[in-house]
């Protein structure tokens, strides 16, 4: 029997959460909403327990990378927030395997992983021989409300759920790094903005060092973490720009961002910075999501909605169990893409990112794993370390698998940039490939040539039109117009 008076949220908050922004109109859709149940459990009720991959790609395990020297890897893992602390965890026990191979060594076949040797790189492009692994965890890094002050009862269970994901990377020789998820900021709740310092400041004295927590003291971002002369991470906070409760805005907290406009300025500036370098843009909130933060649910969800707020709330609601999952596909949640706050952020990145070839986009936040390739651009989401959610089947998602597990980013020594999903296997401790790709291939970019210093002044003054380097970036041109540019 449910003992509802022990749970965190009463239903009469759940409810109070899901019609607070409705608006007058708010009947008549729910009305239609109920009229299109069996509707949505058709488009949203298949889903992707065994990996879909987009038949244009089926043959994925027949091509492998030219290269067979590696530089960098990064492992990009959501949603970690919830590990097994009484036994193993699966997917810690997964990443322990992965860092402890050998650093340029590449994994063809679960077999050929523990019997191969390590090969030698051929410093063809000048990078570094040592390859030192990277853990890039995405947000979500303590469930359900961050890291309570010092002295709650549950403050020493907290600190192990972070604990058990810092040591298995310390203990395997690689790097880490964590940003925060709106679970960190106490569940978007008052008293966020406290909760993701603490976890900062944790972290930071658990490892006696800095730069390990990006971006720092509850900031907006966005931060640049330098791997190496090829490949930087560059860390934004996406809570910040969601949260309807207080945050840090310049100049408090020693914070360079004051607005939701002055951190598109900025993480432009830095995109253009480091555009000769492979970029990995890390940020809790996916852009694009075929799971239930996009709006997509199960059959399942829709007869048993209250265990998308409470796994333990399994209580049939069949037909008006389906104004939940639709309300959220409307637009109720400040954390489902639909909502307008969210719809202004993904569209302030899309014009900032259009035309550029270097950069993976890499969210937690749902709890699976897919791949979008968006005008050539790759959006990673890789949430689920410790939960597991439904993600819906898509031809315009190249792959979605509800699993455990998590994604590696490969960098080869030629310029080849592939990502690898990778399961829990019973059978061996690296689990299971369920696919990988060639994301891109990246070469130095070499400085053109100023169009301007072709120009013959001899004879008389010319008038010129404006040179390419005037161009306006997709950015400006959202927020200030062509201005006659055509």
């Amino acid at each position: 029997m449910i003992d509802f008076k022990s749970q965190t949220m009463g239903f009469a908050d759940i409810f109070k959460g899901l019609f607070i922004e409705l608006n007058n109109e708010g009947i008549s859709m729910i009305r239609n909403i109920v009229l299109s149940v069996s509707v949505v459990s058709v488009l949203f009720g298949c889903g992707s327990k065994t990996p879909f991959i987009t038949k244009e790609y089926s043959d994925w395990n027949s091509i492998t990378p030219a290269d067979t020297n590696i530089f960098q890897t990064v492992i990009l893992i959501g949603d970690g927030g919830e590990p097994e602390l009484e036994k193993p965890d699966p997917v810690l026990t997964m990443l322990r395997a992965h860092l402890t191979i050998s650093n340029n060594q590449r994994p063809d076949s679960l077999i050929e992983v523990q019997s191969a040797a390590p090969q030698t790189p051929s410093l063809t492009r000048g990078k570094i021989a040592k390859n030192v692994p990277m853990v890039a965890f995405l947000g979500d890094n303590i469930y359900q409300f961050g890291l309570p002050p010092e002295g709650d009862d549950d403050r020493e269970e907290m600190e192990k759920k972070l604990t058990r994901q810092i040591d298995v990377v310390k203990e395997s020789g690689g790097r880490l790094l964590f940003i925060p998820g709106n679970h960190d900021w106490n569940r978007s709740r008052p008293g966020g903005l406290e909760a993701v310092i603490r976890e900062q400041e944790f972290v930071e004295k658990y490892l006696d060092t800095t730069d390990v927590f990006l971006p720092k003291n509850a900031c907006a971002g966005p931060v640049a973490l330098e791997l190496n002369d090829d490949i930087v991470l560059i860390a934004i906070d996406s809570e910040w720009w969601l949260t309807n409760e207080a945050r840090a805005e310049a100049p408090d907290n020693n914070c360079g961002t004051e607005s939701e406009f002055d951190f598109l300025i900025r993480l432009e500036d830095m995109l253009d910075d480091y555009d000769d370098r492979n970029i990995v843009l890390l940020m809790h909130h996916p852009v694009f999501s075929n799971s239930n933060h996009g709006g997509h649910y199960s059959l399942g969800d829709n007869i048993f909605p209250l265990r998308l707020i409470n796994p333990k709330w399994m209580i049939p609601l069949p037909v008006i169990g389906s104004v939940y999952p639709l309300l959220r596909k409307y637009g109720v949640s400040r954390q489902d893409i639909p909502h307008p706050k969210y719809q202004e952020l993904i569209t302030g990145l899309l014009a900032i990112l259009e035309e550029r070839t270097n950069i993976v986009v890499a969210s937690g936040h749902d709890h699976n794993l897919q791949l979008k390739i968006h005008e050539s651009m790759p959006f990673v989401v890789s949430g689920s370390a410790s939960k597991v959610n439904f993600v819906a089947r898509a031809r315009k998602t190249e792959f979605t698998h509800q699993s455990l597990g998590f994604a590696k980013l490969i960098y080869y020594q030629n310029g080849d940039v592939w990502i690898e999903f990778w399961q829990p296997h019973p059978d061996t401790p690296m689990g299971e490939r369920t696919y990988m790709k060639l994301l891109y291939s990246f070469t130095e970019k070499e400085a053109a040539e100023d169009p301007q210093s072709r120009i013959n002044y001899q004879d008389s003054v010319k008038y010129l039109a404006a040179g390419p380097e005037y161009a306006a970036s997709g950015f400006k041109k959202f927020w200030l117009g062509k201005h006659y540019r055509d």
